[in-house]
C-alpha cells in the first residue's frame, strides 16, 4: 500500500472517531505541509470521510508555520530554564 493512501486512512480514521464523539462537524481544516503541499493527500482524507456529509466548499486550507513555532516554544523553555 502506498504510503499517502495509508496515511489518509490513518488520518480519516481518526478524524471519523472525533466527529463521531462530536456528532458532526461544519467544516474541515487542513494545516502545515499536508494541508498546504498535498492536495492529493487531503482528497483521499476527504473521500474517507464523505460519510460525515463535509462538501468540499467546507475544507479550509491554513498556513502554518510549525519551525516558528518551535523556535518561539523553545525560547521559552531556554528562558524558563535560565530564571531558575
Amino acid at each position: 500500500m502506498c504510503s499517502s493512501i495509508y496515511f489518509a486512512y490513518w488520518a480519516a480514521r481518526h478524524a471519523g472517531s472525533m466527529i463521531a464523539a462530536m456528532g458532526g462537524v461544519d467544516a474541515i481544516a487542513f494545516t502545515g505541509g499536508i494541508g498546504e503541499n498535498a492536495p492529493n493527500v487531503c482528497g483521499l482524507i476527504l473521500k474517507h470521510l464523505g460519510w460525515a456529509g463535509v462538501p468540499l466548499t467546507a475544507t479550509h486550507t491554513v498556513p502554518a508555520n510549525e519551525v516558528r513555532q518551535i523556535a518561539e516554544n523553545a525560547l521559552v523553555l531556554m528562558d524558563q530554564a535560565s530564571a531558575t
